[in-house]
């Protein structure tokens, strides 16, 4: 009976799990338009990298354990380019959701806010940025990207 017990509660904790991973895709997946897209650098200040840019990126659906395509569309001057990479959702217990998002294999980005309109994320993950302020570690620079959905 404890065995069943066991068995019972680590396959409710696996199936919530998948759930909470399949309703973060599902919020994921579609058209962003970057907003803010900025570094918080360890002396306190902070550096711009959108200007007066336009950044696009059109999440492609995906499912739990995949990895997917992203298509991003930057505008700069008159100049418009488009290129793919790959992205990777999965758990992690230093972004504020519980998820992390790895681009390419190689960057991974705490997904610190994701609604149905917003999304929030932060480079190192297990840094933060809440109410306007900005934690990060001692020497550490924070790249903060904000989107809104299109």
């Amino acid at each position: 009976m404890k065995n069943l017990f066991f068995t019972l509660l680590a396959m409710s904790i696996f199936i919530i799990s998948c759930n909470k991973e399949k309703k973060t895709l599902k919020n994921i997946a579609g058209q962003w338009n970057i907003t803010s897209l900025t570094v918080h650098h360890s002396n306190g200040s902070t550096t711009d990298l959108l200007g007066q840019n336009t950044i696009i990126m059109d999440f492609q659906s995906c499912e739990p354990g995949n990895t997917c395509d992203i298509y991003t569309t930057t505008s700069i001057a008159s100049t418009t380019s488009t290129y793919t990479s790959s992205y990777i959702v999965s758990e992690n217990s230093g972004a504020e959701t519980g998820f992390i998002i790895t681009v390419n294999d190689t960057t991974e980005y705490a997904i610190s806010t994701l609604t149905n309109s917003e999304m929030r994320l932060t480079n190192p993950v297990g840094d933060s940025q809440s109410g306007g302020a900005v934690t990060q570690g001692a020497g550490t620079d924070m790249t903060i990207i904000t989107l809104e959905k299109l």
